[in-house]
């Protein structure tokens, strides 16, 4: 089929190649540029690192109440549990005690922490 339109006479070969012709300039290799650390992407990454901190420090002192409440009611519904077993005086005095001093402050520091 080729044979036909490289034969026709009103086609010329030269007119159906669009490329660089032979014996002309040789081709140039396009290189990449190599990536460089630039004085602004390194400030960028510190102010990454610092909004990154500042996140999870916030997160942790969020759930910081949150977990020391969790783990004072875990303890005294664990106490109660023990006094409700077998009531007896001094497990029911240890219980409220407990309540008093380690579960109600707990209580009021996380309703004001919010």
């Amino acid at each position: 089929m080729t044979d036909n339109v490289v034969n026709h006479p009103a086609i010329e070969p030269e007119e159906l190649y669009d490329g660089p012709q032979p014996g002309g300039r040789p081709f140039v290799q396009q290189t990449r540029p190599q990536p460089q650390q630039t004085l602004g992407q390194t400030q960028r990454q510190q102010v990454l690192q610092a909004q990154i901190i500042a996140t999870v420090r916030a997160g942790l002192a969020a759930l910081s109440a949150r977990l020391l409440g969790f783990i004072a009611t875990a303890t005294a519904c664990g106490v109660w549990s023990y006094a409700v077993i077998n009531p007896d005086t001094p497990r029911t005095i240890a219980a409220c005690g407990f309540s008093i001093t380690v579960l109600a402050p707990v209580i009021i520091m996380y309703l004001r922490k919010g």
